[in-house]
């Protein structure tokens, strides 16, 4: 038989005291630490967001900062007062809830607008669409002018009918009777 079999367990006693006096001290600790966490009432909040969003055209990420508060409250508040990108007003197709945006756009505090370089390859891509040009041969002559893709990549069919059919409602020239294909 192996040594540690014959060692006989220790019993230590704990005291109730001990036990009852560290529970309500880290009862007490935890209560402070919640009164450090809640800086403001949801009044204050909801006008400090507004604020910092609205008045003070803050991104997201420096109004996080600024009032010192998680993300996820900050988005909780402006779902609820209908600000930044939660606006009813911004068409719901404008609105950035992804980390990628489509090529011709860029996100400015969760709204995409117009990325004025890139906007002019996608009205480049309309006009050889309305020339007649595949969206193969559209997809060689962007990679021949060396055009860069959003990512730097390669240029694909699929990515021009992609690009042409997210942008289809917003170009000015487009022909009505025909869609994009």
């Amino acid at each position: 038989m192996t040594d540690w079999l014959k060692v006989e367990p220790i019993i230590i006693p704990i005291r109730k005291e001990i036990l009852s006096s560290n529970t309500s001290s880290t009862i007490a600790a935890n209560t402070l630490k919640l009164k450090d966490k809640i800086k403001y009432s949801k009044q204050k909040l909801e006008s400090l967001v507004r604020d910092c969003i609205v008045v003070q055209k803050l991104s997201f990420t420096d109004t996080v900062i600024t009032l010192g508060v998680s993300p996820t409250t900050v988005r909780r508040v402006c779902r609820t007062l209908k600000i930044g990108r939660y606006n009813d007003q911004i068409p719901s197709e404008l609105r950035s809830n992804s980390s990628q945006q489509p090529y011709g756009w860029k996100s400015v505090n969760g709204v995409l607008e117009k990325d004025p370089a890139e906007w002019r390859c996608v009205e480049m891509m309309f006009k050889f669409r309305e020339e007649g040009l595949s969206l193969h041969k559209i997809a060689a002559e962007l990679t021949h002018r060396k055009i860069p893709t959003k990512n730097g990549g390669k240029w694909f069919a699929k990515s021009i009918s992609q690009i042409l059919k997210f942008n289809e409602k917003f170009f000015n020239n487009q022909p009505t009777d025909r869609r994009i294909k």
